[in-house]
């Protein structure tokens, strides 16, 4: 499951099926539902545009015809809008929406934030040879909001001019490997310089300029997902792994939060078993992360430097 916060951290939401659950974030109990809300579903992506507090919801774990537009002040459907041939997955930035379009080749819709009217697409061209569907994701965008990078899942990771919407660079992540290994669920993205990319057995560092490694961290095979502290300086990492024993299958997860750049282990959370970790946010103050675990949410603090 996936969740967010709202810009001054006083709401909690998480997506469910046709509806949203709202949660307290100081005290971490659930308060009510939104419902109903379309495009919501398993592991629906959930972002909150930090300038508005209109919230994007859609696509996720199972793609959706498209986004719906939730204020995150009134708790109020304010919008919404179908995606070419259904969504994946979707971002803001700056005045526009991205939504990767699901099953496909990678292709991303654009959309004027103020108006929900289609501005144009990129065409990624991605082709999948294991059957997989080729959905573009994880996306990260420059402070000037004319780059963009987005995670292909399974084909590798793009580069992309978001004024012009034209693909720059289409780069497999690691070709010596089965393909299923290649994917990077979550990307952040440091000073415009340095890429993060969150792999199923792994944790890189890239170059975000020449789209090269830099620094790698070897995990078991797990999904992860990636969080970036206020202060730029570190990132969270939530990850679980699972493994069969004579009693059934144990699931344990461990949030780690790295130094950055450079991908220094500042600190390992201690190792719980329970079910797999979900998503991960930051509250706005910096003290705080937000863990998804399924169906609850967990918060851990975090010591000042």
């Amino acid at each position: 499951m996936t969740l967010a916060l709202s810009p001054d951290g006083r709401k909690g939401f998480a997506p469910f099926h046709q509806c949203v659950a709202v949660f307290d974030p100081e005290g971490v109990q659930a308060t009510h539902f939104i419902e109903p809300v379309g495009n919501t579903g398993w592991a629906a992506d959930i972002v909150v545009d930090t300038s508005t507090g209109l919230a994007y919801i859609g696509g996720g774990g199972t793609p959706t015809g498209g986004f719906t537009v939730l204020d995150t002040r009134t708790e109020q459907v304010v919008g919404g809008q179908f995606v070419g041939l259904g969504m994946a997955s979707v971002a803001v930035d700056g005045d526009r929406i991205y939504a990767g379009e699901a099953c496909t080749d990678g292709r991303i819709f654009v959309y004027d934030k103020h108006t929900l009217a289609e501005i144009g697409s990129i065409a990624v061209g991605a082709v999948s040879y294991t059957g997989s569907c080729p959905n573009s994701g994880a996306f990260q965008f420059s402070a000037d909001h004319k780059t963009g990078w987005a995670a292909v899942v399974q084909e590798g990771l793009i580069r992309f001019d978001a004024e012009h919407l034209l693909l720059l660079d289409h780069v497999p992540l690691d070709s010596a490997r089965l393909p299923f290994w290649l994917d990077a669920r979550s990307i952040a993205l440091v000073g415009d310089a340095w890429l993060y990319l969150a792999r199923i057995d792994a944790l890189d560092e890239w170059s975000a300029a020449l789209l090269h490694p830099t620094a790698h961290v070897a995990y078991p095979p797990t999904y992860k997902v990636l969080a970036l502290a206020p202060d730029g300086r570190t990132l969270a990492v939530s990850s679980g792994t699972g493994s069969t024993g004579p009693f059934g299958d144990t699931l344990k997860y461990a949030p780690r939060l790295y130094d950055v750049p450079g991908l220094t282990l500042r600190y390992a959370f201690p190792t719980r078993i329970g079910h797999l970790s979900d998503d991960l946010v930051w509250h706005p103050d910096g003290k705080r992360l937000y863990l998804m675990v399924e169906y609850q949410v967990e918060v851990y603090l975090v010591r000042p430097r």
